[in-house]
């Protein structure tokens, strides 16, 4: 009788452990992409999680953005929060950048393998332009 009180206790106890654990929330930012130089002959091509998603446009402007008319000119489609390995490739698949971002509300981290980025998290925007 005590061990069966002992694990209905430890059942309970488990059981109230594991609701007060909260599922991160998964966010969907918009999300911007540009080269602000010519980093590849012709047009570079974004890549993410080894997925095509584009061609990056090239921008003349310097971040981070006084309003958000450079914004118009970048590629842009919605990304949920998360972990992605980014590459900027050429023509050919050369890799001209490579690098990690991770995101979620309020954070970004940013590690790269080659070449650099700018990033910016905010107003439910993520913003990345490759050098």
């Amino acid at each position: 009788m005590k061990s069966f009180l002992k694990i209905t206790l430890l059942v309970t106890a488990i059981s109230l452990l594991f609701t007060q654990c909260k599922k991160e929330e998964i966010t969907t930012f918009n999300s911007y992409f540009c080269s602000a130089n010519n980093i590849a002959d012709g047009q570079p091509l974004l890549y993410i999680n080894g997925e095509y998603k584009g061609e990056l446009p090239s921008i003349n402007e310097e971040p981070p953005f006084g309003d958000d008319s450079p914004l118009q000119k970048m590629l842009c489609f919605p990304l949920p929060s998360g972990k992605y390995k980014v590459e900027v490739k050429d023509k050919q698949g050369n890799i001209k950048m490579a690098g990690t971002i991770k995101f979620k509300n309020g954070s970004l981290n940013t590690y790269g393998d080659c070449g650099n980025f700018y990033t910016s998290l905010a107003n439910g925007r993520l913003i990345v332009v490759f050098y």
